[in-house]
């Protein structure tokens, strides 16, 4: 009976990854066919509708405070996504959709120190502190970079949004020692993807442009909302929460 249920669930699961993929295919399709934008309003809010849905769907532990966050981190990198779509009709959506991921990594930093509460091992960052330096580093140094491309109101919105997405790397960093290693190793993975994504987003208007970055950066996107999902929901499985 149990093996009839993981089997029926990985059906179920197997179905929703056929929709997610062709999603995907068709974000990517619209870029390599330069279709018109209206094919963008429909394809790009439903990666994060998709991403939603399918934690809802294999949730199995009720209404927590960690689904949540999860979903409030979901529904503003959703909003963060549609404001930016119209970046090049007004400036204004640039700074709306940043401070909507600004909200979404607040969000997901609040998850994981709730995922860390209760663990017997200590964090890797309060086992060995000095590991939050290259993170420093890395985000110091994009901002040195980026700071005299930005007018002043940015180079303030900017700093902050740096807060919070080194928050959110560094927090998923710490859960490294979790009681499910390699689901927590996914969330990390998918918080330095998220880094990757912003930072090209940023080089790219700010600094330089660069070759190619549209593909880079919606796909490393997508990967990191995947992944912080999946991750999540494998890491819940070894915790009562």
């Amino acid at each position: 009976m149990a093996i009839t249920t993981t089997s029926k669930r990985y059906q179920v699961s197997k179905a929703w990854h056929v929709i997610f993929f062709l999603i995907v295919i068709g974000e990517v399709l619209r870029r390599i066919l330069v279709l018109p934008e209206e094919v963008e309003y429909i394809v790009k809010p439903m990666i994060m509708l998709w991403i939603s849905l399918y934690f809802t769907r294999f949730w199995r532990r009720g209404v927590s405070l960690i689904y949540l966050g999860m979903m409030f981190a979901f529904f503003f990198s959703w909003l963060g996504d549609v404001l930016l779509m119209f970046q090049q009709v007004n400036p204004f959506f640039f700074v709306t959709g940043l401070g909507a991921f600004l909200v979404a990594q607040c969000w997901y930093v609040f998850t994981f120190l709730r995922l860390n509460e209760g663990q017997k091992e200590v964090g890797l960052l309060k086992q060995k502190p000095w590991w939050i330096i290259p993170f420093l580093i890395v985000g110091g140094g994009l901002y040195w970079l980026l700071y005299p491309g930005m007018g002043e109101v940015l180079k303030v919105a900017v700093l902050f949004y740096e807060a919070s997405i080194l928050g959110m790397a560094l927090t998923a960093f710490n859960l490294k020692t979790g009681p499910n290693k390699a689901a927590a190793q996914r969330i990390f993975i998918g918080a330095l993807l998220f880094m990757s994504s912003d930072s090209v987003i940023a080089l790219n208007r700010f600094f330089t442009e660069i070759a190619y970055a549209g593909y880079f950066i919606i796909l490393t996107y997508i990967a990191a909302q995947y992944l912080i999902m999946t991750g999540v929901l494998k890491l819940i499985k070894e915790k009562n929460c």
